[in-house]
């Protein structure tokens, strides 16, 4: 347990309407009398959590607006971890505090789902695929985990949690098997809009804050050039940021997608050396403050932007 941070309590998460896809709390005790309770790792995997247990089943949003990348594992959240049902964290080697905790809680008879075990990753230092046949518990992000912007992968994530939920709640099946397919049939829709609305741009590239993109970059064929690597953590160089400049130039781009998190200043930076336009966009992982954008609607809101900046017909 050494490597658990003790950090602020997470404030509960509450939104309109009981059924709402957003209205994963952290609160255990939410919980109807009956209810199984699963655990999340963070905002995506609530999102499709609520969606497919509807009034079902009580799901908590670990993380909750926090940054995924900068989040750290409280002595609060344990307990919550050891009242659940299911545990559901990412894997890949995103949530660091997965190796100490989840074996323990294996231990003691919980339910846990590694999403992206025996699912294809590509490699950050080759652009090579990879098949993940490990436990999930990885020391370093040598492959990209965020297949959550990317609705293909996004709809491999739903069919996970759906199976993983069933095997816990075998009662209520036939209504998680109906709100999964109702997802995946929405997943299926904004990957049309996508293909449609990159399918014919004056420009292919643009500059974006931190690699949390790469997925959707590889499956609409673009290329987005990233300031940070795969933590909002990661703080470029000043070299980098120079030839960073110097490619935006060259190559004629004329915006840098920004999210608000932690390399926010290097953003800036090159936005104001390279006289580039700065458009915001959602790297969809933890919940937005006014509560009232949906994870279907960033992901929406995300294709406008990258059709301005590349100036899409």
């Amino acid at each position: 347990m050494n490597k658990i941070m003790i950090a602020s309590v997470i404030s509960c998460i509450f939104f309109v309407g009981c059924a709402h896809p957003d209205n994963a709390t952290n609160n255990i005790n939410d919980a109807d009398e009956g209810q199984k309770t699963i655990v999340v790792s963070f905002y995506p995997l609530a999102f499709i959590t609520q969606m497919i247990v509807g009034n079902h089943a009580h799901v908590v949003n670990l993380a909750g607006s926090q940054e995924i990348h900068e989040y750290a594992l409280s002595p609060d959240d344990l307990k919550v971890l050891y009242d659940a049902d299911l545990v559901v964290f990412l894997g890949s080697g995103l949530e660091r505090w997965t190796e100490d905790v989840i074996p323990q809680l294996e231990s003691k008879g919980i339910s846990t789902l590694d999403v992206t075990h025996d699912m294809t990753l590509f490699s950050m230092s080759n652009e090579v695929e990879h098949n993940t046949h490990y436990s999930g518990l990885q020391e370093n992000n040598e492959y990209d985990p965020h297949i959550w912007t990317d609705p293909i992968y996004a709809k491999e994530i739903t069919q996970k949690i759906a199976r993983a939920i069933i095997a816990i709640d075998e009662k209520n099946a036939d209504v998680y098997t109906l709100n999964t397919q109702k997802s995946m049939d929405e997943f299926d829709l904004i990957d049309q809009e996508y293909v449609k609305g990159l399918k014919t741009c004056a420009r292919r590239q643009t500059i974006i804050s931190h690699e949390a993109f790469g997925y959707i970059a590889r499956r609409y064929g673009i290329t987005l050039h990233a300031i940070a690597g795969l933590s909002t953590m990661d703080e470029p160089s000043t070299q980098f940021l120079v030839a960073l400049k110097e490619e935006a130039e060259a190559e004629g781009i004329t915006h840098i997608l920004v999210e608000k998190n932690s390399v926010q200043k290097f953003s800036q930076t090159v936005a104001q050396t390279a006289h580039l336009e700065m458009l915001p966009i959602y790297s969809l992982e933890r919940v937005v403050p006014d509560n009232q954008k949906t994870y279907f609607d960033m992901m929406r809101e995300n294709l406008q932007v990258l059709r301005i900046a590349l100036q899409c017909e």
